[in-house]
């Protein structure tokens, strides 16, 4: 299947046995996540500059192989991702029996001024997960058809306003590695109130960041100190030349030789982290942070003993 990245618009292929199927797809360039389907247009010639490449399948009924990290959506159990909309790319692993969608307040926010404040919810039955229209104002849509309750399935679209959501339901046996003490994608360190972290750069490490991308493709960055602030601006710890990202875009904060973690700076364009738009997560070597239209990968290096 050939198909072009809505994110950066280049050239992709994607495995042929699952023309007939709904996708989700990772770009190799841009890390930007988009739903493919049987049917969709293939790309024009490639134009000078715009990169080609074979396109990541995230979602299967199938254990992945290699780092399971890397397929978040493959993890067991059901999960949602916003595949169109303002709030594109977050992903949330269902951990409750119910969750409610709407606007500010509800269990997944969405900004979306068609959604209602309470829209909808996602509940659990022995029988499945269902949704549930919460007497919205414009309406819950399952699969393009307007329901007031019904089952979902794997890859079962929901659209509420302009937002459109994926439903995913993975089983997988065997072990899983998934991201240590990962809630969600979006945990906040700290409270209000609390001390000043410490920052503690291992003794025995080195960390750096190695850019993907032009420009600045194949420069690597020594982290230095425990707070390292990216962005455009001039006071940035990392400065970008990229009009993608914001004045102070995101933060990394080293706490100790295994505890590295990454925040977004309320920035404008999202800051994401192996494909998924992330507020506050944990960091692993070789993790692909992006940064408007930077890649950046974290390498962390022991050092040999003394």
């Amino acid at each position: 299947m050939k198909l072009r990245c809505p994110g950066c618009l280049a050239a992709l292929h994607a495995d042929d046995e699952h023309d007939h199927q709904k996708t989700l797809l990772q770009c190799p360039e841009c890390l930007y996540i988009f739903l493919a389907a049987s049917g969709q247009p293939a790309p024009e010639a490639a134009e000078p500059g715009v990169p080609e490449g074979e396109a990541t399948m995230l979602t299967s009924d199938f254990a992945p192989e290699g780092d399971a990290r890397q397929f978040q959506w493959n993890v067991p159990g059901a999960s949602l991702t916003i595949v169109e909309g303002d709030r594109q790319g977050i992903h949330r692993r269902l951990r409750e029996e119910q969750l409610t969608i709407g606007r500010r307040g509800s269990d997944l926010p969405l900004e979306d001024k068609a959604v209602s404040r309470r829209h909808a919810e996602i509940f659990h039955r022995a029988n499945g997960w269902w949704i549930r229209d919460l007497a919205s104002t414009n309406g819950t849509f399952l699969n393009n058809q307007r329901v007031t309750e019904a089952e979902l399935h794997h890859l079962d679209e929901i659209r509420l306003g302009a937002t459109r959501i994926l439903f995913a339901l993975a089983s997988a046996p065997g072990g899983r590695l998934e991201r240590e003490d990962d809630s969600g994608l979006d945990r906040t360190q700290g409270e209000e109130g609390n001390p000043q972290p410490e920052y503690h750069l291992p003794t025995d490490r080195e960390l750096f960041l190695e850019v993907m991308t032009p420009p600045g493709k194949g420069r690597s960055h020594r982290l230095e100190k425990g707070r390292v602030v990216i962005g455009r601006a001039e006071e940035a710890d990392l400065r970008l030349d990229d009009q993608g990202a914001s004045r102070k875009h995101a933060l990394i904060e080293i706490f100790s030789r295994d505890q590295f973690y990454l925040s977004d700076l309320a920035s404008q364009n999202g800051t994401w982290l192996n494909g998924i738009r992330v507020r506050n997560t944990r960091l692993l070597n070789g993790d692909l942070i992006r940064v408007g239209n930077t890649v950046l990968k974290l390498v962390v290096l022991d050092l040999p003993e003394k």
